[in-house]
């Protein structure tokens, strides 16, 4: 309890981690003025809607993955991980301590975002939330957590602030690129299944989806004409939790088989 004490207190301490709260305050206030700019007079837009493109984690997935980098990062650059280990600290505990901590900040950040775009939205549109509002946003969080996880694996395997920056940030441009590569490749099962399990593909098509089912239209060129194909997936909500799951579990095995035979001199 003392070392999760001390870690909060530590993150509580950081200056980036306010200025990380700030901008996805910002842009979550500005995500609403834009929706509210391009609506025009005679447009309508749902308050629970705003919400939602708010906290889309292509910007707040990054904002997490840099908080994370830079915050754990720190204390492999500082000794701070060495000192523990000093004191008796098992290594399992403090990575553990570490994980839920960067939980802990991920969801602050969430929080923040809905906070900011409700008290806009409020105000801009109307204060209605619409259908699936509270499953389409833990599903978002869902997803979110589990990328934390990820990107917790990546700073405990490289124990370098910079090289986790880089890591985590290309490891999340390369899940959003290529989950609108692979309804490209098809629509047979396997397709199916790795699109499933690609963060950005259930992320973004939370938006569009209706009772757990959401479309990705995949183009393609056939005897010089655009042949249009609509894949349907179901099960999005359960999927979203696998989804987070998953990465959970990945993150968990790479970073405790590491752990044991890493030297933290």
């Amino acid at each position: 309890m003392n070392l999760f004490k001390s870690d909060l207190f530590r993150l509580f301490k950081e200056k980036s981690v306010y200025i990380l709260a700030g901008i996805v305050a910002l842009f979550a206030l500005l995500k609403c003025l834009t929706i509210n700019m391009m609506l025009g007079e005679d447009g309508t837009y749902l308050l629970g809607d705003a919400i939602l493109q708010s906290i889309g984690l292509d910007i707040l997935g990054t904002i997490v993955a840099i908080g994370i980098s830079f915050y754990n990062g720190k204390e492999f650059a500082n000794k701070t991980i060495r000192n523990k280990i000093c004191c008796g600290e098992s290594r399992y505990k403090i990575f553990f301590v570490k994980l839920i901590t960067n939980w802990m900040l991920a969801i602050a950040l969430f929080l923040i975002s809905v906070a900011t775009s409700a008290i806009a939205g409020g105000i801009l549109f109307e204060n209605t939330l619409g259908d699936e509002f509270w499953e389409k946003t833990f599903c978002q969080l869902a997803l979110l957590i589990g990328f934390s996880s990820l990107i917790t694996c990546v700073v405990n395997v490289t124990k370098s602030m910079k090289v986790s920056l880089i890591l985590s940030v290309a490891l999340f441009v390369f899940l959003n690129a290529f989950s609108y590569m692979l309804p490209q490749m098809g629509d047979n099962a396997i397709v199916k299944i790795a699109c499933q399990s690609i963060y950005m593909v259930v992320s973004t098509m939370l938006m569009s989806s209706t009772e757990g089912v959401y479309e990705i239209t995949k183009r393609e060129f056939v005897n010089n004409e655009m042949i249009t194909t609509v894949i349907t997936y179901d099960n999005m909500y359960l999927n979203c939790i696998l989804v987070g799951a998953l990465y959970t579990v990945v993150a968990l095995a790479v970073s405790l088989a590491v752990i044991r035979k890493q030297d933290y001199k």
